[in-house]
């Protein structure tokens, strides 16, 4: 789910009780936390160039107009994974940062810890005045699947060699692209570690 905001209207998220300021960190903490945000803008610079190789190798191939790329992450950052020694997560600190104008991170509810941007691009099949926009339809991830069946005219299959097969959950994000309202016919709902939102 995302909520449209614009960099020149953003504020930082109030900052949790629980997160001390950066001038209160000893020098170790510094160091260890600023080798911590290192990795993560290292993983995403990673991300960013594995992307760009897909997109020119789809444009030597002369498909990339006619290619829907959805490019997602996973919900917000991570604040608590790992141990007091670990570099896998952000802290939360960073988390809180990562996640503005949102409010908290992975685990809480608040938008922080469920927001997750979703980047859609498809000229053959989104109109040229509606790129670069923001959608603030909420979506899930289990909208994924039934945006591609819809996209490629497939059909979910109820059963696959003889075994049944789960009916295909989520809503088509397709009218989304055209700025048409998603007809999601089940509330988005979850539970994460005793935290519930619907």
């Amino acid at each position: 789910m995302s909520r449209a905001c614009r960099n020149d209207e953003s504020e930082l998220a109030p900052r949790p009780a629980v997160v001390p300021t950066w001038d209160s960190l000893s020098d170790a903490n510094r160091d260890r936390f600023d080798s911590i945000m290192a990795v993560y803008a290292a993983m995403i610079e990673c991300i960013d160039t594995s992307v760009g190789r897909l997109m020119a190798g789809l444009r030597n191939r002369g498909v990339l107009d006619d290619t829907l790329i959805l490019v997602l992450s996973h919900n917000a950052a991570s604040g608590t994974i790992g141990g007091p020694h670990s570099r896998v997560f952000l802290g939360m600190g960073w988390a809180t940062l990562a996640n503005t104008p949102f409010r908290r991170y992975k685990h809480f509810t608040h938008e922080g810890g469920i927001a997750t941007p979703l980047i859609a691009h498809w000229p053959a099949g989104i109109a040229a005045d509606r790129r670069g926009g923001i959608e603030s339809a909420p979506g899930h991830v289990i909208d994924v699947m039934p945006t591609l069946v819809e996209v490629c005219g497939a059909t979910y299959p109820a059963e696959h060699r003889g075994h049944h097969i789960l009916p295909c959950e989520g809503t088509s994000l397709v009218p989304a692209f055209a700025g048409q309202p998603i007809h999601r016919w089940k509330p988005i709902f979850w539970e994460h570690e005793g935290n519930k939102a619907i």
